[in-house]
């Protein structure tokens, strides 16, 4: 999304694609436009005079274009000597046209290539919202007045309030000064007027669906291809919420296992990652635009989807660090105060935690793209060696591990060894975040120095994935992503099976490994469940 490459061929190149290029690039997430390069990634030499000259360049671009984007460019020069221009553009603030008032915006296609695209009078409410600049939960619709509140689904709202133990003060409060409180109504020259918020939280069902006819949701069941159940919800988000949470419980199974004197239950699913996966897709996803939230339960996982792409600055790289923000702010911070959301906004760090916890593949977010954020949650069975690491852990120490503690254990426990480099980039953790969490597990000794690497101390008594004593040594393992790189190299594409019979692990540990390559670049995935495929990287989607 943020490097784009165009060749300078001997008829030149024309100033429309470079202009649209960097307006695109602006209205997204920045980057840098290389002139001189072509598509492969081959540097074939910038030509015209009007692209070699850094100052032409910038005083070109900020002649055409609204309001003028404040880029840098330089000369660089390739090994073979010869040269291109590199022109650094900055994320923008609001939109920003063409001279001739285009608007374009750049936005990645379901197959993970990025296009530059026209955005159309209809979609700056996105394109703004995404920016955080406009909160569409916030605003009134003309045509909405005070009694499209629902005085049933308030009750709701009040019970939830009580469950979830939230802000005890909001129960004191009549209901008039409740929906004040929380911003389920505006103060407009006509008086007060229920904002989208409090449509979307407490509104009348009928009304709701005349006025906001995109808030609705799914839920299916899937058996292979077909289609078991495709319940649509057209209540409240509150109702949505209590439908979606009895469904999932329904079909959520679970196995016991014995911890000492005391029977303790591994469900099939986490129900407090679930619901923060729901709690994100209802509170961050684009009203502006169609589509529903859609829950899918299938024999081999569970997804979340939800309307509009990753808000801006955020991407599948750093969803565990980036800053916590929301598309839709002020529905965000309800979610917060009546009890259904993380108070610090972390609800991710849940849904990672809920998966890791019982040594599962993590969750998935790759087939998320500009139109949607979609997470899958592979059906796997639980690494009961792994889970009792963690039990150990919580009576040792009287807390759970970290987010991210937790994800170093289970990466260590799916490849002993792994380095601190490694550590970083599986997890998507800084290098100082990462180096500290180490020096802390291995105060605890909860794993221990091997070599370059680090492995899990076994503290259970039980048979574990650690390292052999003399696993320091280079020729007593054999590295599996290197495997796979062998193997892909020879078949061109791997699917997962192949990695199972090549490695001897679990189709979940191939998976584990299969993602964390992908994630890290080494590999890229095509297709989606059955159809999934994989790959080498070509030269543009290495840079």
């Amino acid at each position: 999304m943020t490097i784009e490459f165009k060749s300078d061929p001997p008829a030149g190149l024309p100033d429309k694609t470079v202009v649209e290029s960097v307006v695109g690039m602006t209205n997204a997430q920045g980057g840098t436009l290389y002139i001189g390069i072509d598509d492969d990634g081959k540097v074939s030499g910038v030509r015209s005079p009007k692209w070699s000259d850094p100052e032409k360049v910038v005083a070109f671009l900020t002649g055409h274009t609204v309001p003028p984007v404040t880029v840098r460019a330089e000369t660089l020069y390739a090994e073979n000597g010869l040269p291109y221009t590199a022109v650094y553009v900055p994320m923008g603030r609001g939109l920003t046209a063409t001279k001739d008032g285009r608007v374009i915006q750049r936005r990645m296609k379901i197959d993970k290539t990025p296009e530059n695209v026209p955005v159309y009078p209809q979609e700056y409410a996105t394109v703004m919202s995404d920016q955080g600049l406009l909160d569409f939960t916030d605003r009134v619709l003309p045509e909405a007045v005070l009694d499209d509140l629902d005085p049933v689904e308030r009750v709701r709202l009040r019970r939830l309030i009580e469950t979830y133990k939230a802000e005890v003060g909001l129960m004191e409060l009549e209901d008039d000064e409740l929906d004040k409180a929380l911003g389920l109504v505006k103060l407009t020259p006509e008086g007060y007027r229920p904002t989208v918020a409090g449509l979307l939280l407490i509104g009348r069902e009928k009304r709701l669906l005349k006025l906001l006819p995109t808030s609705g949701s799914v839920f299916q069941v899937m058996s292979g291809t077909d289609v078991i159940v495709n319940d649509d919800i057209n209540l409240p988000l509150l109702g949505t919420f209590e439908e979606m949470l009895l469904r999932f419980r329904a079909r959520n199974g679970e196995k016991e296992f014995s911890d000492g004197f005391v029977r303790v239950a591994v469900p099939d699913f986490s129900e407090r990652a679930f619901r923060e996966a729901l709690v994100n897709a209802f509170v961050h996803r684009d009203y502006a635009v169609s589509g529903v939230v859609n829950v899918c339960i299938s024999n081999e996982d569970i997804t979340v989807t939800s309307p509009g792409g990753f808000i801006r600055g955020v991407s599948l790289e750093n969803l565990l660090v980036v800053e916590p923000r929301g598309r839709n702010p002020l529905l965000a911070n309800i979610f917060k105060r009546i009890g259904l959301a993380e108070k610090t906004g972390r609800g991710i760090d849940r849904i990672f935690e809920g998966a890791a916890l019982y040594g599962r593949p993590w969750p998935d977010y790759s087939e998320s793209n500009d139109g949607f954020v979609r997470v899958r949650v592979m059906r796997a069975e639980a690494d009961m060696v792994f889970y009792q690491r963690v039990l150990s852990y919580k009576k040792r120490f009287a807390r759970n591990p970290s987010t991210l503690a937790l994800l170093i254990m289970s990466s260590l426990e799916d490849s002993p060894g792994l380095d601190k480099a490694e550590l970083c980039r599986r997890t998507g953790f800084t290098q100082t975040r990462v180096a500290g969490q180490i020096e802390t597990l291995l105060r605890e000794g909860v794993i221990e120095l091997v070599g370059d690497g680090y492995r899990l101390v076994n503290t259970t008594g039980l048979s574990s994935n650690s390292l052999p004593e003399d696993a320091g040594s280079e020729a007593s393992i054999d590295d599996p992503t290197a495997v796979i790189l062998r193997l892909v190299s020879e078949k061109q594409v791997i699917r997962r099976d192949d990695v199972v019979k090549a490695l001897s692990v679990t189709p979940q540990k191939a998976y584990r490994l299969l993602k964390t390559m992908t994630t890290g670049g080494l590999l890229t995935r095509s297709g989606a469940r059955r159809t999934t495929v994989y790959r080498l990287p070509d030269a543009r989607e290495r840079h």
